[in-house]
């Protein structure tokens, strides 16, 4: 992971503010600037996920004028971006850092004795270069070590908490994974600054929120967070229609029914290079194009899919209040949540009043809080009820703009059921079974019908929901293994196998179709399909 993340020197060219003549002093103002220090040396592929997503979710919760810094302590070089409003060249880091990062990578979370920290140098470096008597700072560290590995650690901290105070910065404390408690001298940096120290990170939002909360100060009004939202997202349409060159001869060639060219170039190039380049779109016409193109890019495999996604899901966001391009931002956010739900995450649409489809789509994220690399578990873990109660009431927001839509019914099903309102759930399901001719809606009907029935400890009536399920989708195997179980515990083991056999010995004509119990959880192949080829209609010439 560590010559991975060296690579990037040539993506994320690091300057400490006000050290490089090219780059002018940060104005003097009473908001603080930002300095957020990944300590990539103690992160696996995973945790350095997490750590950039956490710090994504951050950044987007700061002012849109808010000036900040990512560095990564990479032996006890900094390597990194510059403090920068543009919240464009913040997510092409992110992005970059999980690219980079390798299932293989070494964990180090111990101190070694005689060994400089690298969190301890990277920040005694930047605040010695970005004093500033009349602003403050907040440096946030993101870390997997408990304790600092140094050989003096109390002359270490001592001489940091010195560093910190004389640059008015507090210094916060982030530790995503569950190692144990936080060393002392860990608290007590963060105590002597004002700052916080956040260890067994659970949910990203939270941790992300509690540290807006602590860090911002109390000249920070955060009384109105949506407009803070919808400021960030106009300035991510801001920064498209400002930057770059070569994106907008792809917008054209999308535009004019070249599409797969256009999508093709754009896969090949770096996250780098999509950051810097896309626009200049000097009309709403071009910008819708950029957004479907961009969506395309993003649902594919490419080296920049994840920044691919972020950008047009921040563009669509911010043009979708407009009636101009309204059609075309929501086949934008529901293609992306056909390819993961997750996608939609932390988006709000307070104009889907009338729109039953992104009710659904935005209800699937709290039901299902999955990613798309994560293979859903047969026994995973139910969502939160707050999570569960928000999905249920845009499910039936859903239906009263709909009554007939299927597969909201379906899944306010589910999710009564998940909150043990057992009748309610299955006439709900039930109710969706008939008003439906989807084998793929027809066949989770059934296979939920049957779990709640099952966990109602009814087995017969369970029993007949498997099979119809399995009727219905003979090639998908979560109602065979269901069914299978619930054989197998009632003793009924020769029927078990038989159920299984089925399946097993069955010899594809084609390459089986995923289940659509996995679909349910991660997105479908189908509806994709359908939003990407009304994006291409809604924005061709």
């Amino acid at each position: 992971m560590r010559a991975a993340l060296l690579a990037l020197c040539g993506l994320l060219v690091f300057n400490v503010p006000g050290s490089d003549q090219t780059h002018p002093p940060a104005p003097a103002v009473a908001r603080p600037s930002y300095l957020i220090v990944i300590d990539v040396n103690s992160l696996d592929a995973a945790e350095a996920r997490t750590a950039c997503i956490l710090t994504g979710a951050f950044v987007d919760g700061l002012d849109p004028d808010d000036r900040v810094a990512i560095t990564l302590s990479v032996s006890n070089v900094p390597v990194g971006v510059d403090a920068t409003t543009r919240r464009l060249t913040m997510d092409a880091a992110l992005q970059s850092i999980m690219a980079s990062a390798s299932p293989g990578s070494i964990v180090a979370r111990s101190p070694v004795a005689g060994r400089d920290d690298p969190l301890i140098a990277t920040t005694t470096q930047l605040l010695q270069g970005t004093r500033v008597a009349t602003s403050r700072f907040v440096v946030v560290w993101i870390t997997n070590r408990i304790a600092a590995s140094t050989g003096d650690p109390e002359g270490a901290f001592a001489s940091l908490t010195q560093d910190a105070v004389a640059a008015r910065a507090a210094i916060s404390i982030v530790i995503p994974a569950n190692n144990g408690p936080a060393s002392d001298s860990y608290r007590s940096l963060a105590a002597a600054t004002g700052g916080i120290v956040i260890a067994r990170v659970g949910s990203v939002d939270a941790a992300a929120e509690t540290l807006l909360n602590s860090t911002a100060g109390p000249e920070v009004r955060r009384s109105d967070p949506a407009g803070v939202s919808e400021m960030t997202s106009l300035r991510w349409a801001a920064e498209w229609q400002a930057a770059g060159s070569a994106c907008r001869a792809l917008v054209e060639q999308y535009r004019t029914g070249i599409a797969d060219a256009a999508v093709s170039t754009f896969l090949s190039w770096s996250p780098a290079r999509v950051a810097s380049e896309i626009g200049p779109l000097p009309s709403v016409v071009d910008l819708q194009a950029a957004i479907a193109l961009h969506t395309e890019a993003g649902v594919r495999r490419g080296l920049a899919s994840r920044l691919h996604r972020g950008i047009a899901r921040r563009a669509a966001k911010a043009l979708s209040s407009r009636q101009q391009g309204a059609i075309v931002c929501r086949h934008a956010l529901l293609a992306m949540s056909a390819y993961s739900r997750e996608d939609l995450r932390g988006v709000e649409m307070p104009n889907a009043g009338d729109d039953a489809a992104m009710m659904v789509a935005l209800g699937s994220v709290p039901e299902v809080p999955t990613s798309l690399e994560t293979q859903p578990a047969l026994d995973r873990a139910d969502p939160p009820a707050a999570d569960l109660a928000r999905a249920a009431d845009l499910y039936r927001s859903a239906l009263a703009i709909e009554p007939g839509f299927a597969e909201a019914r379906l899944r306010l099903g589910r999710v009564l059921g998940i909150q043990h309102h057992t009748g309610e759930a299955i006439a709900h399901l039930e109710r969706a079974r008939l008003r439906t001719t989807d084998a793929r809606l027809l066949y989770l009907a059934s296979l939920f019908l049957g779990e709640i029935r099952e966990a109602a400890g009814d087995s017969k009536a369970a029993t007949t929901a498997y099979r119809a399920a399995i009727q219905s989708r003979p090639d998908a195997l979560a109602a065979r293994v269901a069914l299978a179980r619930l054989l197998q515990a009632s003793g009924r083991f020769t029927e078990a196998g038989q159920v299984l056999r089925e399946k097993l010995s069955a010899r594809p004509v084609q390459r089986p179709a995923r289940d659509p119990w996995q679909e349910y959880f991660r997105g479908s192949p189908e509806d994709l399909v359908r939003e990407l080829s009304a994006l291409r209609q809604a924005v061709r010439k």
